[in-house]
């Protein structure tokens, strides 16, 4: 049976990702491109514990793809700007403080971008160490073809294995 219904601004549940008491919800057309909701649930009652914004820079669909695992939460932005028109990104956050508040890490950048729209960081997901990046307009093999990369880290050091 329902529990709780939540609720926000712009997108919100665009993407979703629970571990046990905790959940993450993105809001990608939220105020200021975007934002990620964590939340902790005791006993039946869900509670918002932090609000994740965009760090400093181009970011206009922060949110779109959110995935929480161990002390990380991972959030994709398809349009970042990083050296291409909608190249995308992924931003890492860890929390040292049980899940109450978020530091950013580091920008996991498209790895090869090109000439841009390939809106890297539009789906995610961990497992352990592992991370996994979708790049849905990838045009490496072909026009908006897509990638996948696979990426292995901690902290602020997450490097590619395999595209």
């Amino acid at each position: 049976s329902q529990q709780q219904k939540l609720t926000g601004p712009g997108g919100f549940g665009g993407d979703v990702d629970i571990k046990g008491d905790y959940a993450v919800i993105g809001s990608p057309f939220g105020a200021g491109g975007g934002k990620a909701y964590v939340y902790s649930r005791s006993g039946v009652t869900w509670s918002l514990e932090d609000t994740i914004d965009a760090p400093a820079g181009a970011h206009a669909r922060f949110g779109i793809a959110v995935v929480m695992e161990g002390d990380y939460v991972m959030v994709g932005d398809i349009w970042d700007d990083v050296t291409q028109t909608n190249e995308g990104s992924v931003e890492v956050f860890k929390t040292t403080d049980g899940f109450d508040t978020w530091t950013h890490q580091v920008k996991i950048a498209n790895p090869d971008p090109d000439a841009g729209y390939e809106f890297f960081g539009d789906e995610l997901d961990m497992d352990g160490t592992n991370l996994i990046i979708s790049a849905r307009d990838d045009d490496e093999t072909a026009n908006a073809a897509g990638a996948a990369y696979l990426f292995t880290g901690a902290d602020a050091s997450w490097s590619e294995d395999t595209k």
